[in-house]
């Protein structure tokens, strides 16, 4: 999945499953509600923000067309209603290269950019240890804990995972 339901964004979003975080209403089963490109435990519509926000979204009870959901309260920013598939993600992994060859056991990761790079997120490459995370960043030098499992080859591609997008069960500041 690109998107998820639930996920919240305070960019313009151009598909029409992203409505505004102003605690409007909105009826699940809506035959009029767009239907997005859906994934494989995705259902392409509201239904999909009913089972990823589950009991953290607001709900009004039942009516003709199902649950109603009211959307959260947020100025500036909007709300996914249902999973797609071909959007981009919102927060893409940040990715670079090793610049030497590091043993297996070994803390510390060359790398030719560390932009994008915080201490506290996962980090992950062939031969990095699963759930490593970075301990310290010194210029181009990435320190990780645990220590390596196997060697990183020069060159190797290392994958660091941002902080998701705020959603409704971890909104941003203010939102009610």
């Amino acid at each position: 999945m690109s998107t998820l339901a639930g996920q919240m964004s305070n960019s313009a979003q151009p598909n029409p499953q992203w409505l505004n975080c102003d605690g409007a209403p909105y009826y699940v089963l809506d035959p009029k509600q767009s239907q997005r490109t859906k994934g494989v435990l995705s259902e392409g519509n509201r239904q999909d923000y009913i089972r990823q926000v589950g009991w953290q979204g607001r709900r009004r009870g039942l009516g003709p067309l199902g649950w109603i959901i009211c959307m959260p309260v947020a100025p500036g920013y909007k709300v996914a209603t249902a999973d797609d598939s071909t959007e981009t993600t919102l927060v893409p992994p940040v990715t670079t290269t090793t610049t030497a060859l590091v043993a297996s056991g070994q803390t510390v990761i060359p790398v030719t950019s560390a932009a994008g790079f915080v201490v506290g997120l996962p980090i992950a490459a062939t031969g990095i240890a699963p759930n490593s995370a970075i301990t310290a960043i010194n210029g181009l030098n990435i320190t990780i804990a645990p220590a390596t499992t196997g060697s990183v080859a020069s060159g190797a591609t290392v994958t660091v995972t941002p902080v998701g997008p705020p959603t409704v069960a971890h909104p941003p500041a203010g939102t009610k």
